[in-house]
């Protein structure tokens, strides 16, 4: 029998001199106040586009100034804003090298507009790698919905008070705008903030009575002031995110609420069509007279360009103004597709449009997956949302799409966690025993549970 050996001594913990421990306590606050600035002007930034196009002065977008100020707090502390990307990134960043090249041949004709575009793809890029990174802490994505959602209702908010509203008169009612936007626009941004904001409230573990105060009357302007911008694409984007919310998993008794709320919301949403007169005229001009402001003839026109042109199509910027051209518009000038995987497809063809289309449908796999997460269904809905809005206007230059593939792509290490914890439960579970020692505890199952949660 051998005898056991006696515990070593425990080692003396090294013990710093009042200097070196006060440079330790100076640089952990540096450190930390560093990374509360990120976060909070990354907060201003979200709560900045909704105001996109909205001007301090000439030239001088709101989200422009406060989006340099936010990456150069980034810069001051890139560790965590610069950290290694999911793999799914990695295709809009192949979308972003085949439009580069594929703009060469054009820089010497359209110099100013392919500087321009080259410019704001490469600060789009920049901003889902850092907002992917940044919302990887569910906290900081929640209060991220929140803030841009804020900025939403209060846009909304500025409308009914009649303050820098823009108005369209059309031959079957007015359209209103704010500061100047695009209608679609404002539209598909009141629908994103509407589906987070009921999706936060009502299909999350931690769903609380204070969310739901918020979210309730907030939705019901964001409604309508959505039917007061006559935007048929916004009604449908909020239509369709409102029915994804409706496939998130949990218990029976937990689908059956969000079930029954997203039905009353679809419901108010139907109440409030009926009575646009503006909105609804437009719906019916679609079904009775196929008039979709012009989309009836740009769709079949860029299938045909795509059938020209499959591979590399027809470059970018030039295909604007190619499709211009074939519609014949006032002065021939360019012509947006009004649809993104069109545009894609007659901007860089098939070599660029597929890593963006792979990319956005890893996105959509990853939001699925966690749909059992802290933000439970909502990054999968915000994103169905932007997408629906995607059949009728092309958001690609625009910061709001790319900001729920982040809030999408940031659901990646939690769905890592998932399958590591579902590749473990055969081992934890499967032993089984032939004597009559106790099984093992079911671990397996508190570990996916806690992996899902995480």
């Amino acid at each position: 029998m051998t005898q056991s050996q006696p515990p070593p001594p425990d080692r003396p913990s090294p013990v710093l001199n009042p200097q070196d421990r006060h440079e330790a306590i100076a640089g952990a606050k540096e450190r930390h106040a560093r990374t509360f600035l990120v976060r909070a002007m990354f907060l201003a930034f979200v709560f900045s586009i909704p105001f996109d196009m909205v001007a301090i002065q000439a030239g001088t977008a709101v989200a422009k100034v406060i989006g340099i100020a936010f990456f150069a707090a980034c810069v001051l502390n890139p560790r965590e804003p610069f950290a290694k990307p999911p793999k799914a990134f990695w295709g809009f960043a192949l979308y972003v090298g085949v439009w580069t090249l594929s703009a060469v041949p054009q820089f010497g004709l359209f110099r100013a507009d392919v500087s321009l575009r080259f410019g704001t793809l490469v600060q789009l890029l920049a901003l889902t790698l850092v907002a992917t990174n940044l919302m990887k802490d569910n906290r900081l994505a929640i209060q991220a919905i929140y803030a841009f959602a804020a900025a939403s209702v209060l846009i909304a908010l500025l409308m009914v008070a009649q303050v820098s509203v823009m108005r369209e008169v059309t031959p079957i009612g007015s359209r209103v705008s704010f500061g100047g936007q695009n209608f679609n626009h404002i539209a598909g941004v009141f629908g994103m903030s509407l589906v987070a904001l009921l999706g936060l409230a009502y299909t999350t573990q931690e769903a609380s009575r204070r969310r739901q105060i918020i979210a309730v009357p907030a939705s019901a302007i964001l409604v309508v002031m959505t039917m007061a911008t006559g935007s048929r694409g916004g009604v449908v984007a909020t239509a369709a995110g409102l029915a994804v919310l409706m496939v998130q998993g949990g218990s029976l008794w937990r689908w059956v609420r969000s079930a029954a709320v997203m039905v009353v919301a679809l419901a108010w949403l139907g109440y409030s069509l009926a009575g646009s007169d503006i909105t609804l005229g437009r719906f019916r001009m679609s079904v009775l007279k196929g008039d979709v402001s012009l989309r009836e003839k740009l769709y079949p026109e860029q299938v045909v360009m795509f059938s020209e042109s499959p591979l590399v199509g027809f470059g970018p910027v030039n295909n604007t103004r190619e499709l211009g051209k074939r519609i014949k518009t006032e002065g021939r000038k360019p012509m947006d597709a009004h649809n993104l995987v069109l545009h894609l497809l007659t901007e860089v063809g098939l070599f660029g449009a597929l890593p963006f289309l792979i990319g956005l449908a890893y996105c959509l796999r990853i939001a699925w997956e966690n749909r059992l997460g802290a933000l439970g269904v909502v990054p999968l809905a915000v994103l169905c949302a932007m997408l629906a809005a995607n059949l009728f206007g092309n958001w690609l230059p625009r910061k709001p799409l790319w900001l729920a593939i982040s809030l999408a792509l940031a659901q990646a290490p939690a769905v890592a966690r998932i399958r590591r914890a579902r590749l473990a439960a055969p081992v934890a579970g499967g032993a089984a025993t032939t004597t009559d020692a106790p099984a093992a505890p079911d671990t397996a199952g508190a570990a996916f549970d806690t992996a899902a949660r995480a």
